[in-house]
């Protein structure tokens, strides 16, 4: 496939990180923005589809996360520090 340019205005610090966390895998910016364009328009159809129970299932604590790692969240609700 022929590549083309595309322009995107993006929050500096985003970019920073962006760029960091590209590098620390071995990526370029480029590939990971056309990657995830990718899985946005990918054929669903191509997946198996979820089991009921699992897709009742997925999300239900994700408001309740506050952004931490599993790990995190076991430490907290075990009353660790």
């Amino acid at each position: 496939m022929m590549a083309t340019k595309l322009t995107l205005s993006l929050n500096e610090q985003t970019i920073k990180k962006a760029k960091v966390w590209a590098k620390e895998h071995h990526a370029s910016l480029s590939g990971l923005v056309e990657n995830y364009f990718e899985s946005l328009v990918s054929n669903q159809a191509d997946l198996p589809p979820i089991a009921p129970k699992t897709k009742a299932l997925s999300g239900m604590f994700k408001a309740d996360d506050e952004g931490l790692s599993y790990k995190q969240l076991v430490q907290k609700y075990k009353g660790k520090p």
